[in-house]
């Protein structure tokens, strides 16, 4: 690679290069960009200079343009993978350490080589660099060409973890070349676990063109149809909000023709693994207006996803019910208190009842958990929809928009007063469950345990490295199951500030309530009252006209007149009798209506009760875990010091042993030398015996006496040098005896 000769370099000093912060992307030259086969050969090139300088292949990378790396990584039409750009820059300070202790690391190497694609590129000269940044312009964005040009030649090697969003490629984290290798490891874990949380499935025209660029991002702009005419889509919401106390204002429809082509494509194919062709559902999306329009015009943005509940795992929620989603749908206070809900024509794919999902171990990803049969309850009856990710079974599609209007009849003061007492006395209930619990829940924390490992790290011998492993990655899944759970309470916290929020409404409309009565039995005190002085002054009048029967004929008409008036405002009170009656038995019905939602909400708020109970045993099963694990590390460390000692032991043995052969050798010698002083003494003295003897012989026979003592004389001599010769063989008996065994011991 002409990039990389800069490494062959036997000289450490770095020199520093001053570079711009900033550079002007949009005066890059596209005729800077190389052909296929050139960066083919600088990336072989610098593969094989990585490896001789570091002693290590280091990470695999992918040997082809950058187009063609994106297309078989983010672009992939079966298996998409997040795309790694691996920049290096051989005059930066950490180089050779980030290069030495953390590519060539045999745990992050193959987790690169399984879950993503690494495209390396060397920007060392100023002419790769420039070519580097030309091919990012092209081939992604500006904001990803911008925000590696603005990284210091310090802050390099860099990995740059690119991944797809919203159709627009963009980089989801930044590993610097000062992060260690446990760093570094668990934000190659997290990445990826964005990645496969995304969900989201790029434009067919993006993944069929042989040159991908910037251009090809763009989306089409979506268009808003008013319904104003009877159609199959009218028919089915009038048919939804039938008998229903929400009333209809206006209905529009999203048209997109490239998200509808997307969406009949995918369709075609999950009918296809799934066997029929039932998989469509219109379901409902409760939100506020504001992010309804953004929905309607950039799509669902999985950037969201996990924010305002997981209770049933990661995505958007959706409902087959309109009641349950108007919950969600906040009001407008600039639009008359308008509400606003999203129909959505959702591919459900495969389906299980949301109990039976936490008695599965090993789920397959689900793109949409549908509700349960007609006798649900209302968490049950919430659907969780994702967008297709290739090889799971879902996508979504936009249909109408709804504006509901929640204008509702006024209800009895009395019985909101009941219901306000109960709901105050349950929710208090509630706090106290909650604070009792909380107070109760041990507070185990994991990441002591993750420096107490990495500090005994360096005590450890190889062997125990594989334990040490498997040790981190359950301490990282213990970390990543408490944050669910630490969700999953922020979640039930957030319901319950949404519960206080329905308690202070419901007092608000207890006091209108209240103050409508108050009105209402003002005005028929009133009524009566003035009933009453009529009637009064009418028989005062009627008394004056007896007395004056015979001379006032008008008075009598004018008793006539006032006996019609008071039919009439006889038959009137009647009426109002009637319509008092009426109302009444409004009032006692929506009794009943408000009775039943305080009973769907306690059933809420105890399986919410439930489910803190179940999230507390299982914080609790974690502990256990903690400690087990604890406990386990221990263990192996009484164990690794129980082989040190014996090591020390079979040390100190070997030097005893070593120092018993060295006197056992130097015993071996000495005999050896008395043995050789023995027998040159005996041989002079047998010697000197044998010369006597051959001048004895030539003596005169008067000697014959003496000659035969020195016969006896010579006779015993020779017994005993037989004598000492057995003791000479005894003695080289034992020496060779001595041979064999320090041969043996050594």
């Amino acid at each position: 690679m002409e990039g990389s000769e800069s490494m062959n370099s036997n000289d450490t000093k770095f020199q520093t290069i001053a570079t711009k912060s900033l550079i002007d992307v949009e005066s890059l030259d596209a005729n800077e960009i190389p052909s296929a086969d050139k960066v083919r050969k600088m990336i072989e090139r610098f593969s094989y200079t990585f490896a001789e300088r570091y002693s290590g292949p280091g990470p695999v990378s992918f040997i082809g343009p950058l187009d063609e790396a994106l297309k078989h990584s983010l672009f992939e039409s079966t298996t998409p993978c997040p795309l790694i750009l691996y920049i290096h820059h051989d005059q930066s300070i950490a180089v050779n350490i980030f290069c030495r202790y953390v590519l060539c690391v045999d745990m992050i190497t193959d987790y690169l080589a399984e879950q993503f694609l690494v495209w390396i590129w060397d920007r060392t000269r100023d002419v790769d660099y420039s070519m580097l940044l030309s091919m990012l312009f092209k081939y992604t964005t500006k904001e990803v060409t911008t925000t590696i040009a603005s990284y210091p030649i310090d802050a390099y090697p860099l990995l740059v973890c690119l991944s797809i969003h919203q159709n627009q490629i963009d980089i989801v984290s930044t590993i610097k070349g000062t992060m260690s290798s446990e760093e570094t490891f668990v934000n190659l874990v997290e990445t990826r676990k964005k990645f496969d949380r995304r969900a989201e499935l790029p434009h067919s025209n993006i993944c069929r063109t042989n040159i991908i660029s910037n251009k090809n991002q763009s989306m089409p702009a979506n268009v808003l149809k008013s319904h104003t005419k009877y159609s199959p889509i009218t028919e089915r919401i009038a048919r939804d909000f039938k008998n229903s106390f929400m009333q209809i204002i206006r209905i529009d429809q999203v048209e997109n023709e490239t998200w509808l082509k997307e969406y009949l494509e995918q369709k075609k194919l999950i009918d296809i693994r799934l066997g029929h062709d039932n998989s469509e559902e219109y379901l409902f999306h409760g939100c506020s207006r504001s992010a309804a329009e953004n929905i309607i015009q950039h799509g669902f943005d999985h950037k969201l996803i996990g924010m305002h509940g997981v209770l049933y795992g990661y995505g958007f929620y959706f409902s087959s019910d309109h009641r349950i989603s108007h919950m969600y749908a906040t009001r407008d206070r600039l639009n008359h208190n308008e509400r606003t809900m999203l129909l959505c024509r959702v591919l459900i794919g495969r389906t299980c009842l949301v109990p039976e999902l936490f008695l599965i171990s090993n789920v397959s990803p689900l793109s949409v958990f549908l509700n349960s049969p007609a006798n649900r309850t209302l968490e049950e009856r919430l659907a969780r929809a994702t967008c297709l990710d290739n090889n799971r079974y879902g996508y979504l599609n936009f249909e109408c928009g709804i504006r509901v209007n929640t204008r509702r009849p006024s209800p009895n003061p009395l019985v909101e007063e009941i219901v306000q007492s109960r709901l105050d006395r349950r929710l208090q209930e509630i706090e106290r469950e909650i604070k009792r619990d909380k107070d109760q829940q041990p507070q185990g924390d994991i990441r002591v345990l993750i420096n107490e490992l990495q500090s005994q790290r360096n005590l450890t011998t190889p062997i125990h490295n594989e334990e040490d492993k498997i040790l981190q990655a359950r301490l990282l899944l213990a970390e990543s199951n408490k944050q669910m759970y630490e969700s999953q309470l922020q979640n039930t916290r957030r319901q319950l500030e949404e519960s206080e929020i329905n308690k202070s409404l419901l007092a608000q409309q207890v006091a209108q309530l209240k103050d409508q009565l108050i009105r209402t039995d003002l005005g028929r005190d009133k009524q009566r009252d003035e009933e009453l002085s009529l009637s009064v002054n009418r028989r005062r009048r009627t008394e004056q006209d007896r007395l004056q029967l015979e001379n006032d004929y008008l008075i009598q008409q004018q008793m006539m007149l006032s006996k019609s008036t008071t039919l009439n405002e006889m038959v009137t009170f009647k009426k109002e009798l009637e319509k008092s009656e009426r109302q009444r038995e409004q009032l006692s019905d929506h009794l009943q209506v408000l009775m039943k939602k305080c009973d769907d909400k306690e059933r809420v708020v105890a399986k919410i009760l439930l489910e803190l109970k179940e999230i507390t045993e299982n914080c609790d099963t974690y502990e256990q875990q903690n400690t087990k694990l604890q406990r386990d590390l221990t263990l192996a460390l009484e164990k690794l010091e129980e082989m040190t000692q014996e090591a020390e032991r079979y040390a100190q043995e070997a030097l005893n042993t070593q120092k018993q052969l060295a006197e056992s050798e130097q015993q071996r010698e000495e005999l050896k030398i008395q043995a050789q002083e023995t027998i040159k003494q005996w041989k002079a003295k047998v010697k000197k015996l044998e010369k006597d003897v051959d001048r004895h012989k030539f003596g005169s026979t008067q000697m014959l006496e003496r000659n035969e003592q020195l016969v006896k004389d010579t006779e015993n001599i020779k017994t005993h040098n037989l004598t000492l010769r057995e003791q000479i063989t005894r003695l080289e008996t034992d020496l060779n005896d001595a041979n064999v065994c320090i041969y043996f011991l050594k």
